[in-house]
């Protein structure tokens, strides 16, 4: 493990590399060794919450007073968010002393248009403060203006107050009547209307195999909907067969990333 220098205060910015994107940029060694002395941490969980799990560690047995740490906005979701509530559970307890669950991060220098989260924790037993963005507008150099509203309580892993409803216990009832939905491992199938126009299709007479496809974040955060390519149930004989430019396509922007997987699924 890196050994961190002697620190009354840790803030920081860790890098944002997504959990299924780890082994592509960092390589399949540091990964496996990063795990392997970061047992404690999921495998599920994304790079930034190695950071957070240390500096969490460090203030609730009083090594440090206080770290404040920029992440993903994904903070908050069930992956990430169990190494959040290990801490907040645990003897002694980690205490969130002001958090913000979700805000823009614009820079125009690197292009970078994100949400984030932003937490504070503590050892010591502190009242919380959560900061919510309720209105974002965008300013006159692409930066985007917030106006913020704050609540004081208890802040729970989900970076919320009130009710606990991170906690709940599933319910057996509900067993088997909720599906994800559709779940693309890799970016490569989606595509956008310029890229269908140049793989030679008419936008107004599509095949089936090019479907209509948003995620939540699109939803909720204004993204841009798009197209994925769906030849699920297709031999690879009869996708380049009856779609040889989708076949192409894929070859060339799904293939590659693929082979570097060694998950045999």
């Amino acid at each position: 493990a890196a050994e961190w220098p002697a620190a009354e205060f840790i803030v920081g910015n860790p890098p944002f590399i997504g959990n299924k994107r780890m082994r592509e940029v960092l390589g399949d060694g540091y990964v496996e060794a990063l795990r392997g002395v970061w047992a404690r941490v999921p495998d599920t969980s994304d790079f930034v919450m190695f950071w957070w799990d240390h500096a969490a560690e460090l203030a609730r047995t009083g090594v440090l007073l206080r770290f404040g740490l920029i992440t993903t906005n994904s903070l908050r979701q069930t992956f990430n968010r169990g190494v959040v509530e290990h801490h907040l559970l645990a003897t002694p307890p980690l205490y969130l002393r002001m958090a913000v669950p979700d805000h823009p991060w614009v820079d125009s220098a690197s292009n970078a248009a994100v949400r984030i989260a932003m937490t504070v924790g503590s050892g010591a037993e502190v009242g919380g403060e959560l900061w919510s963005v309720v209105v974002e507008s965008e300013g006159s150099n692409g930066e985007v203006e917030v106006a913020i509203a704050s609540r004081a309580g208890v802040i729970h892993a989900d970076l919320s107050i009130g009710p606990a409803v991170g906690r709940a216990i599933k319910l057996s009832a509900n067993s088997g009547l909720c599906f994800q939905g559709m779940n693309l491992v890799g970016k490569g199938f989606r595509v956008d209307e310029h890229e269908v126009q140049a793989l030679g299709y008419d936008l107004q007479r599509l095949p089936e195999v090019l479907k209509p496809h948003c995620i939540a974040r699109d939803l909720l955060q204004g993204g841009d909907h798009c197209l994925i390519i769906d030849l699920f149930g297709y031999t690879a004989e009869d996708a380049r067969a009856q779609h040889p430019a989708l076949y192409q396509h894929l070859l060339d922007r799904v293939k590659p990333e693929r082979e570097l997987n060694n998950r045999k699924s």
